[in-house]
């Protein structure tokens, strides 16, 4: 069978959609999907999409399914498995409740939440790698909800642009955040920051992220009151994890940066890291069990003011 009849669509009544084992080639034909009104729960997993030797062609077909999706007004679950190198141009996922929704990542990073997939989704999973620069827009509705965001070989500048109009507080619910293997990427937000907010992150990665200079701004810096693990390697062009400037902007409001939870840091092949933490930050690290630094040669400081002198070698 080469897709789903086109009888399905008579199915008005239709709330929950499983396509999770199919194997067809294209289970879903063009318009069947905004026909499903009423359509609550949709699972799919197009895992022959990446076997196709005809790049246009399931470009074409994965555009026109995922388009549909913005006339499904009431689908509030969805998991969602494929492979392509873009998402259709002006397309944005809509609002959801519970969804898995992995691009080009299928069985290679169940690491990533210590879950097998596919699996009907209980929380908000975001795997996305190898697509173009433009497409993380597509994601912007769930970004304030998102609970677990692997985002691996994408071109983009930054992780959400919130210049101009109003936005919702981004990444509040966000309790893992691995960045890998972006070498365009130059900062996590583009535009004010007051929105942004990590209130419940426990695990930050970054690896391979060449032209990031600094980590984080002093208004998300003081968000991190859950984070538990901290691991930087390869960013090369990473000298603080917070700027000196945003350092002494801090000191002279009074405001400090507080890590209590704080247990597993490792900073690895940072080249340009001139020092880790200001020593504020150092007395508000209670927990911290493992400190590995490697691949450092110009670390000034671990903890401390930087007219204290050297504190720690990183070599």
């Amino acid at each position: 069978m080469d897709g789903l009849p086109n009888e399905l669509g008579k199915l008005q009544n239709l709330r929950l959609l499983d396509l999770m084992r199919c194997d067809q080639k294209n289970p879903i034909q063009p318009g069947l999907l905004q026909r499903l009104s009423l359509l609550e729960e949709l699972y799919i997993v197009e895992d022959s999409f990446k076997d196709w030797d005809d790049e246009e062609r399931q470009a074409e077909r994965c555009n026109v399914n995922l388009s549909e999706l913005s006339s499904l007004s009431r689908l509030i679950v969805f998991s969602l498995h494929l492979s392509m190198k873009r998402l259709p141009e002006g397309f944005v996922f809509p609002d959801l409740q519970r969804y898995d929704i992995s691009i080009n990542s299928f069985y290679g990073y169940h690491i990533f939440t210590g879950r097998q997939i596919p699996e009907y989704p209980n929380s908000r999973i975001l795997r996305i790698i190898k697509l173009d620069a433009s497409s993380p827009n597509a994601f912007k509705l769930l970004f304030s909800n998102v609970e677990y965001l692997l985002i691996d070989s994408c071109g983009t500048e930054y992780l959400i642009d919130i210049t101009g109009g109003n936005h919702a507080v981004m990444f509040s619910n966000l309790v893992k955040l691995s960045l890998q293997n972006l070498s365009c990427l130059r900062t996590i937000c583009q535009g004010p920051d007051h929105q942004l907010t990590f209130s419940n992150l426990t695990v930050l990665e970054l690896n391979y992220c060449r032209l990031l200079t600094k980590l984080l701004s002093p208004v998300v810096a003081q968000s991190l009151g859950k984070l538990e693990n901290l691991k930087l390697s390869n960013c090369n062009a990473l000298k603080q994890i917070i700027s000196k400037e945003d350092r002494m902007l801090l000191h002279s409001q009074n405001q400090h940066i507080s890590l209590p939870k704080l247990r597993f840091l490792e900073i690895v092949g940072c080249n340009q890291q001139e020092y880790i933490f200001p020593i504020t930050v150092a007395q508000s690290v209670p927990l911290l069990e493992k400190l590995i630094m490697r691949k450092l040669p110009k670390l000034k400081q671990v903890f401390g003011h930087e007219d204290e002198g050297e504190v720690g070698d990183g070599n």
